[in-house]
């Protein structure tokens, strides 16, 4: 009987590693094969730290909430490049500022920006931030996107 036992057991891992594999398999088949480089130009000072923001679909862009990923990196150079992989196919907005005093804020007097910023498609805000409309890009299920954006 305790034979049986172990022998059931055996064939119940085998054959959940077996499934569990086969997911996995099945699950990067049916991934996204795309790319969006970022390359954010004219930062300076150099120093503190870039933070860029990525959101899929107007309502998120408008909230400024949830973004699908997101970027904290170090100001080494007045240029700095970011790469998204596997984006789900649609219509994408970034943001981005440079945070020089690195103090997690975007700082403004009188409510002008005292750090430099910027949004995908070069889009320049007019009293606030640019419309969906106008920085929207589309990310396909498959290829490569390359992206200059200017920092302000």
């Amino acid at each position: 009987m305790k034979h049986k036992k172990t022998s059931v057991l055996i064939l119940f891992l085998f054959f959940s590693l077996f499934f569990f594999n086969l997911c996995s398999i099945l699950a990067k088949e049916a991934g996204f094969k795309n790319k969006v480089i970022i390359k954010v130009v004219g930062l300076s000072p150099v120093k503190g730290v870039l933070r860029l923001a990525l959101y899929k679909g107007k309502k998120t862009y408008s909230e400024r909430k949830d973004p699908v990923r997101s970027a904290r990196l170090p100001v080494k150079s007045a240029n700095v490049t970011v790469t998204f992989k596997d984006l789900e196919p649609g219509f994408y907005a970034i943001m981005f500022y440079h945070d020089a005093n690195n103090n997690n804020e975007f700082d403004t007097f009188l409510g002008l920006p005292l750090e430099q910023y910027g949004f995908s498609q070069n889009a320049k805000p007019r009293f606030s931030a640019p419309s969906f409309e106008r920085v929207k890009f589309t990310v396909p299920k498959e290829g490569k996107i390359t992206m200059k954006l200017v920092a302000q």
